[in-house]
């Protein structure tokens, strides 16, 4: 990061701008991934550490391979995206699959203790606000991901205009697109 920013003082940043902050967020990455024990002791567990850190982890993988891509330094920045996929791939997403498979494979019916089913959302969410005659605005989003939903209300929330709350449920089975 703090190489980053001196580079933006520099003449090539403007064109060098994505290739520096694909690597400023895979260094982010690998260090938040190198500093998080990825662990699931419950279903309410893994929800609150997914929703208080893990997700975060997704979120600079993201904005890496958004700027590697968007920089078009494909030979310069090769390596350094195979290691932040194997990274994802195998240290995160497997591993963190797989603790979440074990807590899923306890479940004798598809109910996440702690988490609110999508299905209650409209009863629990927005009639008591509609019953108030407040307004109320809902993004509902099909395979929103929930690292892009906290950005989101990060960003409106700076507008000091809105007030987003974020709260994570578990979608019905068999899901469909």
């Amino acid at each position: 990061s703090s190489v980053v920013r001196l580079r933006r003082q520099t003449f090539w940043y403007p064109r060098l701008q994505h290739a520096y902050l694909a690597v400023d967020f895979a260094a982010q990455f690998l260090q938040t991934l190198e500093n998080t024990t990825l662990t699931v002791d419950s279903i309410p567990d893994g929800v609150a550490r997914y929703t208080g850190n893990y997700c975060r982890l997704d979120r600079l993988y993201r904005k890496f391979i958004f700027h590697a891509s968007a920089a078009n330094q494909h030979d310069l920045l090769a390596d350094l995206r195979t290691r932040v996929e194997n990274f994802y791939a195998n240290r995160y997403l497997l591993t963190l699959g797989n603790l979440w498979q074990e807590k899923i494979d306890t479940l004798s019916r598809w109910e996440l203790p702690g988490v609110t089913p999508q299905s209650r959302f409209f009863e629990l969410n927005i009639e008591p606000i509609l019953t108030r005659e407040k307004k109320v605005f809902v993004i509902i989003s099909d395979a929103l991901r929930y690292e892009i939903a906290t950005e989101l209300a990060e960003r409106l929330e700076s507008e000091d205009r809105y007030r987003p709350e974020l709260q994570a449920a578990f979608s019905m089975l068999p899901s469909y697109t």
